[in-house]
Formats: C-alpha cells, sequence, structure tokens
C-alpha cells in the first residue's frame, strides 16, 4: 500500500509545484484594476464560452455611440 501512496505523490507532485507557482506569481496582481485595453480581452474569452471557433465574430463600440 505504501507503494502506491509513493506514486500517487510523484504524480502529483509537479501540478502542485505548477499550481503554486502560478498562484505565487498572480497574487501581486490580484487586486489590479483592468487597464485601458484589457475589456477586449475579457469580451472575448466571453465570447470565446460561447462560440470557441469564431474568436473574434463581433463587433465593439469603444464610444459608446
Amino acid at each position: 500500500m505504501t507503494t502506491r501512496n509513493l506514486n500517487n505523490s510523484v504524480y502529483y507532485l509537479p501540478l502542485l509545484i505548477l499550481v503554486s507557482v502560478t498562484i505565487i506569481s498572480l497574487v501581486p496582481f490580484a487586486s489590479k484594476a483592468f487597464n485601458i485595453d484589457e475589456p477586449l480581452f475579457i469580451w472575448v474569452a466571453k465570447h470565446i464560452q460561447s462560440r470557441p471557433l469564431d474568436f473574434y465574430g463581433f463587433k465593439i463600440n469603444w464610444y459608446g455611440s
């Protein structure tokens, strides 16, 4: 039984390191406001969720007119 637990820990160790490094890298920016062009990236991400093969298949009106 200890061999099986050892194999699981070896499998999860690289994943744990990757997740830890990612979180540590992003924590300083967690309370940062969006920059001027970041709404575009957010809109594209929302559009990709609904239509994954049509990345920029929508119109953007930056000026509200």
